[in-house]
């Protein structure tokens, strides 16, 4: 099931429902490498959402596994990962992926241990956790580049959505993908 949204989040309504839901028994860990261009979007995601938003956040940074401790004794209902994903999309585009989604999209990491190994070990902890990848897709990832436009864009569309009070109705909407997006890998990679 692909979904695209050009403007126009009811395109992707499971996307937009699952982003809304997330509470303070809700995770979200930022993953990524802010001096790699768009790879920064999780940390950047997760450094605009501490104590702005209605469920905590923490970079993760390119080594996720080492807030394994703090995920674990936080016991999340929900735990996203916000990472960039080169899934197909337009850049600054989101996808809401499965953990096992995610493994037919690694072939190149930018991160010290693949995600994929650190979502099965998670899922393993933590079974009654709903374990989802937040993934942007990038536009570039050069060393020494901050973001792009469309993902930065993005980003601070995901903070008025997720931030505490904020209005649901907004003009800034990223640009949003259901569930079912891994049939429009590219390059099949993850950065």
């Amino acid at each position: 099931m692909k979904r695209r949204c050009d403007d126009r989040p009811d395109e992707s309504p499971e996307l937009l429902e699952y982003l809304r839901s997330l509470g303070q028994r809700s995770l979200i860990v930022g993953v990524g490498n802010a001096l790699r261009g768009d790879d920064g979007f999780g940390p950047e995601l997760a450094a605009r959402l501490a104590g702005n938003a209605r469920c905590p956040a923490i970079d993760g940074g390119e080594s996720p596994e080492d807030c394994g401790p703090q995920v674990l004794a936080a016991r999340p209902d929900k735990l996203l990962f916000a990472d960039a994903v080169a899934f197909g999309g337009a850049p600054g585009e989101l996808v809401l992926l499965a953990p096992d989604q995610l493994g037919d999209k690694v072939a190149v990491t930018t991160h010290n241990l693949p995600l994929v190994m650190f979502l099965k070990y998670l899922r393993q902890q933590l079974p009654r956790t709903d374990i989802r990848i937040l993934g942007v897709q990038p536009r570039q990832i050069d060393p020494g580049k901050g973001l792009s436009p469309e993902v930065a864009r993005t980003v601070r569309a995901l903070k008025e959505l997720l931030a505490a009070g904020c209005p649901r109705d907004r003009t800034d909407k990223p640009h949003l993908r259901g569930e079912g997006a891994q049939d429009k890998t590219r390059n099949g990679s993850t950065t």
